[in-house]
């Protein structure tokens, strides 16, 4: 999705950024976090909740989250995902299920400049989607999954929410990359892509017409 937010120039890899909204079963945010192109955290927060949310059990145990974390919150959800659209102008924001984590925005992320989604792309990638698909629903497959695939491990952070947005950083890179070896083979049959030392950034850069 592309808004029509182009008052500034676009930089296709710094202006990049990873964006994981943690949820209930029951579809209620309970922490958010938003990471810029080199993996720094531009937002992480938990989500304060109203009374009636801590009467019932079992909302966050998959999350990581105690009763503690979301009492001391700074921010409702209302006030966090207005701060997070702000800092998403001017930027080509990441989700791992857009289509999931747009609806909690009541802008649907149209204040960033482009919104992708990287579920889709790893499920084309992967074969169980395609672009001009004429069947049934795609089979899409979870970040869990698509981490694993490529060997992809981020245990390092507490909470959930933290693991998923690196993880989320590392396979947008990962199909960044393989979508120029792909096209590099193409035009190159003759040549060996791996006898060519061409640096991580560089190969990121080469490969934004579809994905920027």
């Amino acid at each position: 999705m592309q808004s029509i937010n182009r008052t500034l120039p676009i930089n296709l890899i710094k202006d990049r950024v990873y964006l994981d909204v943690e949820t209930t079963k029951e579809e209620i945010p309970v922490q958010v976090a938003l990471l810029d192109a080199d993996g720094q955290i531009m937002f992480c927060e938990f989500i304060k909740q109203d009374k009636n949310f801590f009467k019932k059990i079992n909302q966050k145990a998959h999350c990581g989250i105690n009763d503690v974390d979301l009492i001391e919150a700074r921010y409702t959800w209302e006030e966090a995902s207005k701060i997070i659209q702000y800092m998403l102008r001017g930027r080509i924001v990441w989700v791992y299920n857009l289509d999931y984590d747009m609806k909690f925005f009541s802008c649907k992320l149209s204040s960033a400049f482009r919104s992708n989604c990287a579920m889709k792309r790893f499920s084309n990638f992967y074969g169980d989607y395609s672009l001009d698909w004429k069947g049934d629903n795609p089979v899409f497959k979870s970040l869990s999954f698509a981490s694993n695939y490529f060997d992809i491990n981020f245990t390092e952070g507490k909470y959930k929410v933290i693991n998923d947005v690196y993880k989320l950083r590392a396979l947008v890179s990962k199909l960044d990359n393989l979508e120029i070896e792909r096209k590099f083979k193409r035009y190159n049959s003759n040549l060996n892509i791996s006898q060519i030392n061409i640096k991580n950034n560089n190969i990121i850069n080469l490969g934004q017409n579809n994905y920027g």
